[in-house]
């Protein structure tokens, strides 16, 4: 009963080995290409430690507008069109739910001195939740791609030693 129950799960923890390898892969390359690589680490540093890392800004609004997810769901994400007042550039926020904002003219938002990103500042607690989910993913996703690509190496020497 044992080994039928690991000849279904087996392929099953396989698949989830592979496409965490593909997508950590792309992270990480395409952080790396960007320059962008400890972002995530510092961004969680700044949402620690808001007193040290982060400023508070002003956005004015330029415009609201709705983007739908790839897969055609209802699933919606609201980005935010603004021009910092401080730095005077436009800066584009995104975000899961409308009701983290409150579409006045004028917001203030925290800026990350690390990595320049914004956060909204007057957002209830759910946004900050997920800007750490987000944080602690593209963290998982680039610490676990060196033990994956060194299995994916173990498993490719010991398939070459085999034929």
């Amino acid at each position: 009963m044992g080994s039928t129950i690991l000849k279904k799960i087996l392929p099953i923890i396989a698949f989830l080995m592979v496409a965490n390898f593909l997508i950590s892969l792309l992270t990480s390359v395409f952080a790396l290409v960007g320059g962008k690589y400890f972002d995530d680490y510092e961004n969680y540093k700044s949402l620690k430690n808001k007193d040290i890392y982060m400023e508070i800004d002003t956005l004015s609004l330029l415009r609201t507008r709705e983007k739908r997810s790839t897969s055609g769901s209802t699933t919606r994400t609201l980005i935010i069109e603004a021009v910092s007042d401080r730095y005077k550039n436009k800066i584009e926020l995104s975000m899961a739910n409308k009701k983290y904002f409150n579409f006045n003219s004028r917001f203030a938002v925290y800026r990350s001195k690390l990595t320049n990103k914004y956060f909204l500042k007057n957002a209830p607690s759910d946004y900050f939740k997920g800007q750490y989910f987000s944080v602690f993913a593209g963290l998982y996703f680039k610490i676990s791609f060196f033990p994956l690509l060194g299995f994916v190496i173990y498993l490719f020497t010991n398939y070459k030693k085999s034929i």
